[in-house]
């Protein structure tokens, strides 16, 4: 309206636009630095490795094979206001500080103040004892790590000497989450796949042939099951169990 005659031409356009899985709600495009892994350098690698793992049922492997071939990276770092803190710093001219020194360090403060120290202790108590100054230095952005990076190490502190685990059991979407991202840390700090075997199992369903989810409010809780039924706790896991 503010540009009236300057128009010549106006029409509506319907294109594809992404959406967000969980709120349904549209996403905003906005581009920002990220820390990403190279996943192409442990690909041939991962592939290898997996030939050593059982996979429940056969015909997810061909599926899985594919997720670690198509894909070009992983994004380790995400925007949000808790979780892993990435451990890094920046000079002033914006260059990535890190360094044996620095990690020791934030080790430290780990044990004795937890993970929050991050954020609760300003730079100047962060670098106290080491050999960089504050007022050299400034941290930028505050990122978080990917919970799927938190969820795929966790072999290393549940399994340690143990590794690998005998079994991996989850559902047929984490192919492309836990499965994979399990894998390719395993193979990225020890050349070893962190599980012996995978079983996949399917989804429960909602009368419509749906996926049951939170999101979706088509979930019905087992606890309903149980009381409201009257079938007990040791039923509900038989039925599960069988089908």
């Amino acid at each position: 309206e503010l540009l009236g005659e300057e128009v010549m031409h106006t029409e509506m356009i319907t294109h594809s636009y992404p959406y967000d899985w969980r709120t349904k709600q549209p996403v905003i495009l906005r581009g920002s630095k990220q820390w990403f892994i190279d996943t192409k350098k442990l690909k041939d690698k991962a592939l290898e490795v997996l030939k050593e793992v059982k996979i429940q049922p056969e015909s997810a492997v061909n599926g899985f094979r594919g997720v670690i071939e198509r894909r070009p990276y992983w994004c380790i770092s995400r925007q949000r206001v808790w979780g892993t803190f990435i451990p890094v710093i920046y000079n002033m001219e914006g260059v990535i500080v890190i360094s044996e020194e620095l990690i020791e360090r934030y080790k430290e403060l780990l044990d004795r103040d937890g993970a929050g120290f991050w954020w609760s202790l300003s730079l100047e108590e962060i670098l106290l004892g080491t050999s960089y100054r504050a007022s050299d230095h400034r941290r930028e952005g505050l990122d978080i790590m990917d919970i799927w990076l938190d969820s795929g190490i966790s072999w290393a502190s549940v399994l340690g000497e143990s590794a690998p685990a005998d079994l991996y059991l989850e559902g047929l979407d984490q192919f492309s989450g836990w499965f994979y991202s399990s894998l390719l840390t395993s193979v990225a700090l020890t050349g070893k796949p962190p599980y012996k075997r995978i079983f996949v199992h399917g989804f429960t369903l909602d009368e419509q042939g749906n996926k049951m989810s939170k999101s979706l409010g088509n979930v019905i809780s087992p606890q309903d099951v149980v009381a409201k039924q009257g079938l007990g706790v040791d039923v509900l896991r038989w039925w599960v169990a069988k089908h």
